[in-house]
């Protein structure tokens, strides 16, 4: 993607930011009622869950809410939602570029989840602090992973608009939620945070600015 039209995105994101948080603070409301759907479709191809311990984790709700989220609705068996300071379940899945993606297989690694959409504002608007926390501590094996997961979009559309706004980092599509219902997403975005034992560190429901993103990652990076 060209440097200036690269920019041009950014600056027209970050811009609508105040605009965008009075309307999107009544979903938060949403979100904090604790509405989940249960499953109503087929369970896709993305993979499996299972606990990490081999049993299922104990239910919890979500960590905090930041503001500027969007309700969803998933389908799809429900799982458990993360409980900070425990193990997260497991997942194996697809990314976009076909490699085979697994949190044990990322142990040793501080892991960030994110939850979100092509179509979501909020997820588009803390795109590239994400980008740029990645970019800044993906440097060997041992650095961050940062790994984006796509509710009810095919890996094409997902492919497309992760290629055009220069986001580097690990993309699954989630066309059917079922990762999502696993983990209880009841808004996106959400993010789930997870230290290099696997062991979530936390988890925030709605649009992170660069300070919260440090501090975050700065948690599981030494925790």
């Amino acid at each position: 993607m060209p440097d200036g039209a690269q920019d041009d995105w950014r600056a027209r994101a970050r811009g609508s930011r105040v605009g965008r948080a009075i309307v999107l603070a009544t979903t938060t409301a949403v979100v904090l009622a604790g509405v989940w759907w249960g499953s109503r479709g087929k369970e896709p191809d993305a993979g499996s869950l299972t606990s990490s311990s081999g049993a299922a984790a104990p239910e919890a709700a979500l960590g905090s809410v930041a503001g500027g989220s969007t309700p969803v609705q998933v389908s799809g068996s429900p799982g458990s939602a993360p409980i900070v300071g425990q193990p997260l379940a497991d997942f194996t899945a697809l990314a976009i570029d076909g490699r085979p993606v697994s949190l044990s297989a990322l142990r040793g690694r501080p892991v960030w989840l994110s939850f979100g959409a092509t179509w979501c504002a909020p997820c588009r608007v803390e795109a590239p602090d994400i980008q740029a926390a990645y970019a800044a501590r993906a440097h060997d094996d041992r650095g961050l992973a940062v790994v984006a997961i796509y509710l009810g979009e095919s890996a094409e559309t997902v492919r497309d608009a992760t290629s055009r706004l220069g986001l580097t980092y690990v993309h699954i599509a989630d066309p059917a939620t079922r990762l999502a219902s696993a983990y209880r997403v009841l808004g996106i975005p959400t993010h789930v945070f997870l230290d290099r034992a696997g062991v979530v560190r936390g988890v925030v429901v709605g649009v992170l600015g660069p300070e919260e993103i440090t501090r975050r990652v700065a948690l599981i990076e030494t925790g």
